[in-house]
């Protein structure tokens, strides 16, 4: 079942690259122009951020159209609904893996090529890397470039990135089951929930939350409500009705 899914899907992977490895391009056609036309004293990797947002968006694409089309495609050729949905289980999870794995590999090049290539635009002497870009003395602001240019890097645990497509694969599933479920109604839904954590998580005191030490409960909350959706929905595609 899996064979033929990946043979049915294999431009899912080829769109993998192109979108992921596009980005990657886009972001450092932009990043060259402006550290060549800004000449920086301080420049940021960005890669280890908005890759894994895009790859993110990528999976739960992916995931909604498997959930929705390639799960009741694959009922409607006889086969079983428990054996359907194990494949496009695993086709959704090879497809992050690849989607972060490129991810990373392209940060990681992005660590070893940009550095360089953006200090000899500026015309600094070198580069520094690191999580924070050191204080600049008050009679040394508006100075010309005379010392290396420090390149801020954001490093993020290991497991970060796994993590991330996992959720990401969860929120894919839950998105395509309550639209195969519920149709239209189900996509009006998906998206007034989306329109109220993007708008109202912008009116949270964040950092008040974070000084009470709520954060870490509300993250264990969101994770268990991802769970209790993810089962509900595994639930409702293995009961779901097909019009053959």
């Amino acid at each position: 079942m899996l064979t033929k899914l990946i043979r049915l899907n294999r431009s899912n992977f080829g769109g993998i690259a192109a979108i992921v490895g596009g980005c990657f391009l886009l972001i450092h056609l932009v990043s060259a122009l402006a550290v060549y036309l800004l000449k920086p004293d301080v420049f940021p990797l960005v890669s280890n951020i908005l890759l894994p947002i895009f790859s993110g968006i990528l999976i739960v694409i992916y995931g909604f159209a498997h959930c929705y089309f390639t799960f009741e495609d694959g009922v409607r050729f006889s086969c079983t609904r428990r054996r359907t949905l194990e494949g496009v289980l695993a086709l959704l999870a090879l497809e992050a893996a690849a989607a972060f794995g490129l991810s990373a590999l392209l940060v990681r090049l992005e660590g070893l090529f940009a550095p360089p290539l953006w200090a000899a635009l500026v015309g600094a002497p070198g580069y520094e890397l690191g999580p924070e870009a050191p204080a600049v003395p008050e009679w040394a602001a508006g100075l010309a470039q005379t010392g290396p240019l420090f390149v801020e890097q954001v490093s993020c645990p290991w497991w970060v990135l796994p993590l991330a497509a996992l959720v990401c694969l969860l929120l894919g599933l839950v998105a395509g089951a309550v639209y195969q479920r519920f149709g239209r109604r189900g996509g009006w839904a998906l998206w007034g929930t989306w329109m109220v954590i993007a708008l109202g998580q912008s009116r949270l005191p964040w950092e008040d939350l974070a000084q009470a030490g709520v954060l870490p409960a509300l993250g264990l909350s969101a994770a268990a409500a991802l769970v209790i959706l993810s089962l509900l929905s595994l639930w409702s595609l293995l009961h779901a009705s097909i019009q053959r």
